[in-house]
């Protein structure tokens, strides 16, 4: 072997060396970026607007007239529930696209998007009506899922001990 294949050869380690630590970093960052991502959303959602949005859902919602006679009568309180509910298809958006992590945003919100889905279902009934598209599509399609994933997952209310 000459000194030229030596050198040849060992550019060639030093080339796929490199490479292994680029697409390490590459992996670890995409990780990192995910994990901040998801940081960044769950923020927003215990914004104390949105908060407030999916209490004024589960309190005053209860069927699609409940939803309707909110949008009438109280529309800066619809308004919240429709921003906390926009903001959980923007959330579903994302789990869909895979930008976050399924297991951990159903870990971490499934319930409270399971909770929300069956009082959010009468105000998209009520928003229906007057609408040419779909709203929420990202919401409908992952709160089933969130919805059945609740389901398996549920605890026995704790004794208070």
């Amino acid at each position: 072997m000459t000194t030229r294949d030596v050198l040849t050869m060992a550019a060639i380690v030093i080339s796929v060396a490199a490479f292994a630590i680029n697409l390490i970093n590459l992996i670890d960052r995409r990780r990192q970026d995910r994990r901040d991502l998801f940081l960044k959303l769950h923020e927003r959602l215990i914004d104390p607007d949105l908060q407030n949005g999916r209490r004024l859902l589960y309190q005053r919602v209860h069927n699609q007239a409940d939803a309707g006679r909110l949008r009438e009568d109280h529309p800066d309180d619809y308004q919240l529930v429709n921003r906390a509910l926009a903001m959980f298809d923007v959330f579903s958006l994302y789990v869909e696209k895979g930008y976050v992590d399924r297991d951990v945003a159903l870990e971490e919100w499934g319930h409270v998007i399971a909770r929300a889905w069956s009082r959010a279902q009468h105000v998209i009934a009520d928003r229906d009506q007057d609408q040419t598209w779909q709203v929420w599509p990202h919401l409908r399609a992952f709160a089933g899922e969130a919805t059945r994933w609740h389901e398996a997952h549920r605890q026995p209310p704790s004794s208070g001990r």
